[in-house]
């Protein structure tokens, strides 16, 4: 593992053992995470998809942004994603969070979660732009195509993944969204929307950060939105985490879609 910066992000990168003797990977998945985390807690997902693709480079992206901590929305804030509860517990007992300057370092975000859709969707497109770009310039560097690529993400990351994959001109191979909604009304179209990749939407049956109905829509407006390139997978007890089950479906899923 070592730690990179190329293309406006920080990232660390995974390389297959047989990259040390000049081979070149010849796959490429990319991890985001989630609200208020890094790139290392997407490091077990990332073992896992190595794996099940170990001829693959895969990168675990840091989130641009310092996470501003001022998003924890309460009942009746006017706010359509508020911060983990867990999250929120972790803040409040946890001294390092005190120190901005530490909490700069290690707590990360995609965007600003404050304010309803209208005031989240031009964040996630602007950072949508350049996450593109970013996976251009890594495929470019690797030789590959776009259906060697596969984007992950978990929670804000998957739902940044979600727009990302779905408004790219060039179909990846895969894409996998983890404990996320879309953010968007599914009643609205959106002409960004360009690209149909195949879909794996996996969640928490217990996710205590939205309701399952919301994730229950949103998994239908995938299947709808791809023509039925979609898989689905729950996990009971999984909370909104990723566990050793939720990591294995995802493994089973990068091993189908790039093998």
């Amino acid at each position: 593992m070592s730690a990179l910066h190329d293309s406006g992000f920080e990232y660390l990168a995974f390389d297959p053992p047989a990259a040390e003797d000049g081979a070149r990977p010849d796959k490429l998945i990319i991890l985001l995470h989630g609200y208020g985390r890094n790139a290392h807690y997407m490091e077990k997902m990332a073992e896992s998809a190595r794996k099940a693709v170990p001829n693959a480079r895969i990168l675990s992206v840091h989130g641009q942004e310092p996470m501003t901590g001022k998003e924890i929305a309460g009942e009746g804030a006017d706010h359509d994603l508020h911060m983990p509860k867990e999250m929120q517990a972790e803040m409040l007992q946890a001294e390092i969070d005190t120190d901005p300057t530490l909490r700069t370092h290690i707590r990360r975000q995609w965007f600003a979660i404050d304010g309803r859709a209208a005031a989240l969707l031009p964040r996630i497109e602007r950072v949508s732009i350049r996450m593109n770009e970013f996976i251009d310039a890594q495929r470019d560097a690797l030789g590959l195509h776009d259906s060697d690529v596969v984007l992950m993400g978990f929670s804000q990351g998957a739902g940044l993944a979600l727009y990302t994959a779905f408004t790219r001109q060039q179909e990846l191979g895969a894409m996998i969204c983890h404990s996320s909604i879309m953010i968007q009304n599914p009643e609205e179209e959106d002409p960004k929307l360009v690209s149909r990749p195949r879909v794996l939407y996996i969640y928490g049956e217990d996710d205590p950060e939205f309701p399952q109905q919301r994730f229950h829509d949103t998994f239908t407006w995938i299947q709808n939105y791809t023509g039925g390139r979609a898989v689905e997978k729950t996990v009971a007890g999984l909370g909104h985490y990723t566990n050793a089950k939720s990591r294995q479906f995802c493994a089973d899923f990068l091993h189908e879609v790039l093998s």
